[in-house]
């Protein structure tokens, strides 16, 4: 499937590739049982920060109502751009520059190394859900806490912090951590 208005990550700024400023993510599906539903996951570049969201199935329309539900109550400056695969569930990513101001960039095909901090929560993800897993009868206080796991662990990287305590930086005093 073609997608749309699609904008290579070749395209892509190198202070995104850099991690120099925060607001920069990497989106993906982890498919459940039967390629029936899933889980829509996203990794900001700067800090390391985890989202995951429900899907009830694998559509474009599904897909778009994770990336918003995750994204949307965020500032601006904390949902500048995403980079995705090339999946037809992200046909409508041109949405979420018009409704959230967000830049879309798409990995070459075959390429999941250029989303490579996704693909690594992806696989710590998985060692919670492994593949096989029903995400429809999973219980949101399952996913939040798996979460919560991932983002709060140190990281080398971001100097002994957690993932959670770079990103609260960025907060605006009072605004929802979720």
């Amino acid at each position: 499937m073609r997608i749309p208005d699609r904008v290579s990550i070749h395209q892509r700024p190198v202070y995104i590739t850099n991690r120099t400023e925060i607001g920069h993510g990497e989106g993906d599906t982890l498919v459940g049982k039967g390629r029936t539903n899933g889980l829509h996951t996203a990794y900001e570049r700067y800090t390391s920060v985890i989202r995951i969201e429900k899907m009830n199935n694998l559509t474009a329309d599904e897909s778009l109502r994770a990336q918003k539900k995750i994204y949307a109550h965020l500032p601006p400056h904390l949902r500048r751009s995403v980079t995705l695969d090339n999946g037809s569930e992200h046909v409508k990513h041109t949405e979420l520059k018009r409704d959230l101001g967000m830049n879309t960039y798409f990995a070459d095909p075959y390429a999941a190394w250029q989303r490579g901090g996704n693909e690594n929560a992806n696989m710590w993800i998985r060692y919670y859900f492994p593949k096989g897993n029903d995400f429809a009868t999973m219980l949101d206080e399952d996913i939040r806490d798996v979460e919560w796991k991932l983002n709060n662990r140190p990281r080398k990287r971001l100097g002994g912090k957690t993932p959670l305590e770079v990103f609260t930086e960025y907060l605006p005093k009072g605004c929802n951590r979720r």
